[in-house]
């Protein structure tokens, strides 16, 4: 899979925003929404992908390899595909939290 075979498409409605990644068919692979900083996967398309929030990490392999699919200043979404089981992972950057002001 190449970045280029994804699209990205995302949608907001009362103040959460939806995000899709479709492959070249159009078929729905990962689905997931934010509303602040709080992330959630949504099980949606053929096969409900592993997805790796902020706030639920998940194990990737050690051979997979890191692609960024998407990137926005809140958010990045990166797919670690090691060619068996890929994992989407919402990744937010580091900041500092002393700066942080809700």
């Amino acid at each position: 899979m190449t970045v280029d075979d994804l699209r990205v498409c995302g949608f907001q409605s009362d103040e959460i925003a939806y995000y899709q990644v479709k492959d070249a068919t159009g078929r729905v692979i990962v689905y997931f929404a934010n509303a602040g900083h709080l992330f959630w996967a949504i099980p949606a398309g053929a096969v409900s992908a592993r997805t790796s929030l902020p706030s639920w990490r998940l194990k990737t392999s050690p051979d997979a390899v890191p692609i960024v699919v998407y990137r926005n200043p809140r958010f990045s979404l990166v797919l670690y595909d090691d060619g068996k089981v890929p994992v989407w992972s919402v990744e937010q950057p580091d900041f500092d939290s002393t700066r942080y002001i809700p």
